[in-house]
């Protein structure tokens, strides 16, 4: 059993200055830990958090949500998200499950450091989904210490050249012929 990795166009995804906040990037839906981001910007008032997305929970989150959250339409609105995670020190995934987690590989593109549930390697930090108090120390963290995150946030731009479209083609072909080669080898 083989699993090959899907690409990121990193090319399209850039480092600026970075502004002070936390990067929220997805649909608004229950599995992708949405509760999470609202409950731990509860728990940072100081800490401005940017809800960038789309879905089914937007209403709900909208209505629920501290006044250190700013929502953002980023349906169908490529270059405001990519502007988005050029400016994002930080960038929060708490998903309760995920088929792979490609706004990781994006924020790690644009120069951001990761904390996540998502099962990736990153410089950031990993939690668990739920664990409310370890996601507000990480973020806590990682905004009140901006050098470790700039730190982080580069060696993440050299790991996401891993995870180009290029390298994904060259997988899936090695992968293939690497599977001829044995099944010629039965016959």
């Amino acid at each position: 059993r083989e699993v090959i990795n899907p690409g990121v166009d990193i090319e399209t995804f850039k480092s600026t200055k970075k502004k002070k906040f936390v990067l929220f990037l997805g649909r608004f839906a229950k599995q992708k830990g949405v509760d999470d981001v609202v409950a731990v910007a509860k728990e940072l008032p100081n800490v401005k958090f940017v809800m960038c997305g789309w879905g089914e929970e937007e209403k709900r989150l909208r209505e629920m949500s501290p006044k250190n959250i700013e929502f953002v339409d980023g349906n169908n609105n490529k270059e405001k998200v990519v502007e988005l995670y050029s400016k994002a020190p930080v960038c929060f995934f708490p998903s309760e499950a995920e088929t792979f987690g490609l706004v990781v590989i994006e924020a790690m593109a644009s120069g951001a450091a990761i904390v996540s549930t998502i099962d990736l390697p990153y410089n950031g930090f990993k939690v668990k989904s739920g664990d409310i108090k370890t996601m507000k120390e990480k973020i806590e963290y990682l905004i009140t210490h901006p050098d470790k995150a700039a730190a982080m946030g580069k060696a993440n731009v050299q790991l996401a050249k891993n995870y180009t479209w290029d390298n994904s083609a060259d997988n899936f072909i090695q992968t293939y012929y690497s599977l001829l080669k044995k099944k010629h080898s039965r016959a």
